[in-house]
Parts: C-alpha cells; structure tokens; sequence
C-alpha cells in the first residue's frame, strides 16, 4: 500500500513538472519572448517537481512488499 502511494505521487510529480513548461497564451511574464510558460520560474519549478519524482520513487523501491 505505501508503495503504491509513493509511486503515484511521483507520477503526479512527474505530470506537475510537464505541465509547468506546457506553453499557455495569456500570461504577462515569460522566460523566453514569444513562449509563455504556465509557470513563470518553469525552468526551475520542472527540475524541482522531477528531484521530487525521483526521490519518491526511490523511497518506493526501498519498501519491501509484504
């Protein structure tokens, strides 16, 4: 059971870092002209969320299934 919780979590993790850099119209501030990205520190917010990703999985691996 903790397994499988530590392994979604890195897929939500993994699918929040994709999503920051998906391009989006409408906003004000962008990181390069003409691409505005949902988030506006995507660069570092997709690293983060992927760290994230992958210390939780590696957390998942750890745990022995029962």
């Amino acid at each position: 059971m903790k397994r499988a919780v530590f392994l979604g979590l890195s897929v939500v993790c993994i699918v929040l870092g994709i999503i920051t850099v998906l391009p989006f119209g409408h906003k004000e501030s962008h990181y390069v002209p003409g691409y505005y990205p949902i988030c506006s520190v995507a660069p570092v917010s997709t690293i983060v969320m992927f760290v994230i990703a992958g210390i939780l999985y590696l957390i998942a691996r750890r745990i022995k299934t029962s």
